[in-house]
């Protein structure tokens, strides 16, 4: 899970309606006590499964169409392909003489008569909602679900159900309380998807994905999120999710958030130590590239590159590069998540890297860690749940400045 250009920005979300128990995090044990009955109920979450496709495939037995002019109900299996433009999506079903077609405006919303769907031949659940996209030749596609169906979907999306269940606990607390976190704001920017099922939010891999193991720990965790510890003082308080970064290795250090990302987040503090990732496959890590690779990655020559300064994780904040233009020599500074940004951030695995250049035509790149280091270390998290550590207490370690509440 990655920060990306939607729901970044961070800002205060208060529920005046919601009142539940809080308890330090260090404080709790296997369970919560039960929410109050009114807050039983999970809410449904919005995840853009696609932001532009050409044409979109939809099929299942016995399926309502909705838009908003027009409701129809078929009876029996069909399949609909549809395109979307400018604001309008039109909508085929059947071959030959059954064929049928349909102009309709947007959104268009599909539901089936047992629960699920079929989207491009994957299985999705409840709703599946298109409209156009932005640029008006394309069509968005929009899974609407319970949330708590979601994060078992996110479970082998994001990490493995089949690590210790108290490290599974952990990561799904901490992808219910982000994904909370981007309902809540999506709806004060009146967005119609709330997050992203890539990593500019948090991977949601489908129903297909599913597992009695994922599903059975998002249910002993049913409705626990993190909250921030400031505005949790005693025994009732208004619920403030705190916006519950991760990542996949820290590689001994995390970070806070406003040196990554330069903005402050309620309830995510400064970095903690973490030494409990050194098995990631991705502690160490090397990347290679030709001088003229980095040259075209970043638009000019590229004689000699090192890191200027750093943060006191130790990963690398400011990044010098020396270039040369009409046989004048000049250094241009830049951040060095900008440098990851403009090389990849599959190649270039974190911040927490030292550059040379060796020879007269490539540039060697050695670094640790996989991710922004925000937040929880994935990794570590699973280290520690093989060494005997609870659920809270794992979240405790990463998160200190919060506390875990259950608000359904």
């Amino acid at each position: 899970m990655k920060p990306g250009s939607k729901g970044r920005r961070i800002l205060p979300v208060f529920f005046s309606a919601l009142v539940l128990l809080a308890l330090p995090v260090s404080g709790i044990r296997a369970s919560l006590p039960p929410p109050h009955q009114e807050d039983q109920k999970s809410p449904k979450i919005r995840v853009l499964l696609e932001p532009s496709a050409l044409r979109v495939s939809v099929s299942g037995l016995n399926l309502s169409v909705q838009s908003p002019r027009r409701g129809v109900q078929f009876q029996g299996s069909a399949t609909w392909s549809l395109r979307c433009e400018t604001g309008k999506i039109s909508l085929t079903v059947g071959v030959g003489r059954e064929r049928r077609e349909f102009r309709l405006p947007e959104p268009v919303s599909f539901s089936a008569s047992e629960g699920s769907l079929l989207w491009e031949n994957r299985k999705v659940r409840e709703t599946l909602r298109v409209y156009t996209s932005a640029s008006g030749k394309s069509c968005q596609v929009i899974n609407e679900l319970d949330l708590e169906d979601y994060l078992v979907g996110v479970v082998n999306g994001e990490f493995s159900s089949r690590w210790h269940d108290e490290s599974v606990a952990a990561q799904v607390i901490a992808a219910r309380t982000y994904a909370w976190h981007q309902l809540q704001n999506s709806k004060r920017h009146l967005s119609h998807f709330d997050v992203e099922a890539t990593t500019r939010d948090q991977v949601y891999a489908g129903a297909q994905s599913e597992d009695a193991r994922a599903r059975q720990v998002v249910e002993r965790t049913r409705g626990q999120i993190l909250v921030d510890l400031d505005t949790a003082r005693g025994p009732k308080t208004l619920v403030r999710p705190i916006k519950a970064f991760y990542h996949s290795t820290c590689g001994g250090m995390t970070d806070s958030p406003e040196k990554v990302f330069g903005e402050r987040q309620p309830g995510v503090r400064g970095g903690v130590a973490c030494p409990y990732c050194s098995s990631s496959p991705r502690f160490r890590w090397s990347l290679k590239l030709s001088a003229l690779e980095l040259q075209r990655a970043l638009g000019f020559p590229v004689d000699h590159i090192r890191v200027l300064d750093r943060w006191d994780s130790g990963r690398a904040k400011t990044v010098e590069i020396r270039t040369h233009r009409a046989g004048q020599s000049r250094k241009i500074r830049k951040p060095a998540s900008e440098i990851r940004a403009i090389l990849g951030a599959e190649r270039l695995r974190s911040t927490a890297f030292d550059v040379q250049r060796v020879g007269e035509s490539e540039f060697v790149f050695d670094g640790r860690g996989n991710g922004h280091g925000v937040g929880m270390c994935q990794w570590g998290a699973k280290e520690m749940g093989e060494r005997g550590q609870t659920f809270p207490t794992i979240l405790a370690h990463y998160y200190p400045a919060s506390r875990l509440v259950r608000v359904w």
